[in-house]
């Protein structure tokens, strides 16, 4: 349940006087629930409109929060600097108005599935929402939506709320972060133990048709045999066994397009043929079973985690199942090869890329990046190139787009700029010109994104680091 109008009363009057007047300092993106994370000097507060857990108050700890998006970045091109002029509660309902002056103001209202963000100007006019579905009152006055008023119960949380706030639904927002983390992470280790599963189904099909090569030249070798005695034009013959004289009588399939002889010779090919693959197909299922005991163990472990905090910690979800659908030149390299790249993992498990210097950055883009792999640089900045792979049918996130443009601008000439340009474009559009310096290419059908360097993000990326 979320928080009722009054309870909401109770939290303003409680952090009024730590807001109104103190200058926006910040805010961030909620990395768990829909909302953000304001700072007013060392205040902070919490501002969620998940459909269970709508709310305001002081933060007791500091959630977790992810790289800003669009909507943050609004509200902090808007408002960060400037005074919080007013705090009110919009007609004893849901809503908290922050109030900025001239600059317009950031409206919440907490009443659930129908709530949301907005930015709104001086005009109330709403100029950004947090949620798509709200993108409709876009450019449009802000008004109350209806939404159902029930009769409230007594408040849960005393007169200085936040702290019991906090540690009601503070874990409930971990479980269901904890739940989401591990069904993205579940997903793609069953998804890759089901294709090496299937694969595995299929080598064993294989290897058994291997145990035919005896029965094969058994068979050619009676054909050959008895080659003058069959009568022309059979297409199905009975024999005697040379091998078994007290044995039954064989019966052996002749392709008429070959003949007798023909027929023998293809089964002669075909068995040692077979000889041949033996080895390399139990060989195969061998690297299969090493795959699915990782794979086992993998699963077991995301489904041991019991903190959201430490989930990171388990690392990427679909690192080994790379053995069997990686990218195909990446299996090329020798286990002793330096990697021309350093690897990091996204908030959502995807695998970045970094080229480690310009001779290592043609090697990241030429040889170790698919043709709709994601590719970016730091636009007008000497850096590396980055790589997002993107599996065939796949597409990557926003969120991972934009942890993949922060680590091209800080590992660029940009590095300490507050702002940077990033481009982007799939790898099939970048080329390299016939002499052109190491690391030096040429993109085509190119977008840019632009990134505010956030350090707290760019030192979560780099501390996920897979080559530590």
């Amino acid at each position: 349940m979320s928080l009722t109008a009054t309870e909401i009363a109770l939290v303003l009057v409680e952090v009024e006087s730590d807001c109104v007047g103190h200058r926006l300092t910040d805010a961030k993106p909620l990395a768990d629930e829909p909302g953000l994370l304001l700072e007013f000097g060392r205040t902070e507060i919490v501002l969620a409109t998940a459909t269970e857990c709508a709310r305001i108050h002081r933060a007791s700890r500091r959630p977790r929060t992810k790289p800003a998006d669009d909507f943050c970045g609004a509200v902090r091109k808007r408002f960060e600097g400037r005074r919080l002029a007013t705090l009110v509660q919009v007609d004893g309902d849901r809503i908290v108005r922050f109030d900025f002056g001239d600059a317009g103001g950031l409206v919440a209202e907490l009443f659930g599935r129908r709530g949301g963000l907005f930015v709104v100007d001086a005009a109330r006019i709403v100029t950004h929402a947090l949620l798509p579905q709200h993108a409709k009152r876009i450019g449009t006055l802000h008004t109350v939506v209806d939404h159902a008023r029930t009769a409230e119960p007594q408040p849960r949380f005393g007169d200085a709320p936040s702290c019991a706030i906090a540690s009601t639904y503070e874990p409930r927002v971990d479980a269901a972060a904890l739940d989401a983390a591990k069904r993205a992470a579940l997903t793609p280790v069953r998804a890759e133990k089901k294709r090496a599963e299937k694969k595995r189904e299929k080598l064993v099909a294989e290897l058994a048709r291997a145990d035919d090569a005896p029965k094969l030249r058994r068979d050619a070798g009676l054909l050959l045999a008895h080659l003058r005695t069959l009568p022309p034009g059979a297409t199905r013959v009975t024999v005697d066994d040379l091998h078994d004289p007290g044995g039954a009588p064989i019966e052996i399939n002749i392709d008429p397009r070959l003949g007798p002889k023909g027929t023998a010779l293809r089964a002669f090919k075909l068995a040692r043929r077979l000889d041949r693959s033996r080895a390399i197909i139990a060989a195969e299922i061998a690297r299969c079973d090493a795959v699915l005991v990782h794979l086992v163990e993998r699963e077991r472990s995301i489904q041991q985690v019991v903190s959201i905090d430490n989930f990171d910690s388990l690392g990427h979800p679909a690192s080994a199942p790379r053995a069997i659908t990686g990218h195909r030149k990446d299996r090329a390299r020798t286990p002793d090869e330096k990697k021309p790249y350093k690897s990091y993992t996204a908030t959502d498990g995807s695998e970045i890329r970094v080229g480690r210097g310009a001779k290592e950055n043609d090697a990241l883009t030429f040889r170790h990046a698919n043709g709709n792999d994601v590719w970016m640089h730091a636009r007008d900045y000497p850096g590396s190139h980055v790589v997002i792979p993107v599996r065939r049918g796949a597409s990557t996130s926003d969120a991972t787009l934009r942890e993949a443009a922060l680590l091209a601008a800080h590992f660029s000439g940009a590095k300490g700029e507050k702002v940077v340009d990033v481009t982007l474009t799939e790898r099939k559009h970048v080329s390299k010109s016939r002499g052109a310096k190491p690391g030096l290419v040429s993109v085509a059908r190119a977008r840019t994104i632009t990134v505010r360097v956030d350090a707290d993000a760019v030192r979560a990326l780099v501390d996920r680091s897979r080559d530590t």
